[in-house]
């Protein structure tokens, strides 16, 4: 059996490795570095992985890394649990010495936890008083080294992120901030991310696209801290910046929410005429609703045609610790849309309606 090692900084959740399904297809699964798993074959820039005995997927050739032939692949077996209350989160702790391959689904008001190559003998779980976030935990295994727990929230998840410290595997559940229908972003931190660079779009006046995202942030971060909000700026330069560095900013700084500021393009073929307006993207199923406020408040001010919201798998918004979208308020490469994007005016109208969507969702969870 070739096993191998997807690399990285120890189990860093805010690097994970991405696995699809299919090779060169989307990403489904996104990995621990440091997690170890049976390397099936190499087939050029991709390598089939063993997630378990009966289910087969692909990574980048790139990030994974062959152990010794010495090496046994781990003896995944999850004991008895703890369920662990703290100010802001619960963690759901699964003590199992090497990080497994999972899954994590979202449902109305649960997380479905999928460990693969993994089996289960937990009999007991703990549960400390004052939990405010996980109701209980259930499981059942799904094949001879597969195992799904489920973990029933006492409310719809809000955020949450896995990691591996090196004895454990935790499932950390965000506790949902406390707001208020009066001041809804009082004590809320906003995480605003001026999109590119590296790369981005270029409009007919040749002005890239982080250009005209940084101003366009500034004037929401100026508009969100007059509403009383915290805002964390991922970038406040012309500097390049990764796509994972940003969305690791915001969780590191204890955000609440994320927004990625874009100004959108249409690839070659495309008539930009007949294709463009305002839309709104999202991953996580918790950040559906933030997507639809927001795209309501840009529609609302900058009065563009309505292309709705999205979901799509990008590298910004796939982090779950908060609600994260990415807006493409208006069109680039149309003319009259870009010189708006030029002019104070339409930069703080899309702030203006970034901010109402912004404040819009935190109002709903008003108890």
């Amino acid at each position: 059996m070739a096993l191998g090692v997807l690399p990285g900084s120890g189990s860093d959740p805010d690097r994970p490795i991405n696995v699809r399904p299919i090779a060169n297809g989307t990403y489904k699964w996104l990995l621990l570095p440091g997690t170890i798993v049976e390397r099936v074959a190499t087939q050029g820039a991709m390598t089939r992985i063993r997630l378990d005995s009966a289910l087969d997927a692909f990574v980048a050739t790139s990030d994974i890394v062959e152990l010794p032939t010495a090496r046994a692949l781990p003896n995944r077996v999850v004991p008895n649990m703890r369920v662990v209350p703290d100010t802001g989160w619960t963690d759901v702790i699964f003590p199992l010495s090497d990080a497994p391959p999972f899954l994590i689904e979202e449902e109305a008001d649960k997380l479905v936890v999928t460990l693969y190559s993994t089996r289960a003998t937990t009999d007991i779980i703990a549960y400390r008083p004052g939990d405010r976030v996980v109701r209980a935990v259930t499981w059942e295994p799904l094949h001879s080294d597969r195992v799904k727990y489920v973990i029933h929230l006492r409310e719809a998840p809000f955020g949450y992120f896995a990691f591996h410290d090196g004895r454990q595997f935790i499932v950390r559940v965000r506790r949902t901030p406390a707001v208020t229908k009066e001041h809804p972003l009082r004590g809320i931190t906003v995480a605003v991310d001026a999109g590119h660079p590296p790369a981005g779009s270029t409009g007919p006046t040749g002005i890239p696209e982080s250009a005209l995202t940084l101003p366009i942030a500034q004037a929401l971060q100026r508009e969100l801290e007059r509403r009383g909000a915290r805002v964390v700026m991922t970038r406040e330069t012309d500097s390049a910046l990764g796509l994972q560095e940003r969305p690791a900013a915001a969780r590191a700084a204890g955000a609440h929410a994320f927004v990625s500021i874009h100004l959108n393009a249409l690839p070659d073929g495309v008539n930009p005429f007949n294709a463009h307006g305002t839309g709104t993207y999202y991953f996580t199923a918790h950040s559906e609703p933030l997507a639809r406020a927001v795209q309501a408040g840009m529609v609302h001010h900058m009065q563009l045609r309505d292309q709705g919201i999205f979901y799509d798998n990008l590298a910004v918004i796939r982090p779950s610790w908060m609600p994260a979208v990415l807006a493409e308020g208006a069109f680039i490469m149309v003319p009259e849309q870009d010189a708006a994007m030029q002019t104070p005016q339409g930069q703080r109208a899309y702030a203006m309606g970034v901010a109402d969507g912004i404040e819009a969702y935190f109002r709903s969870l008003a108890r």
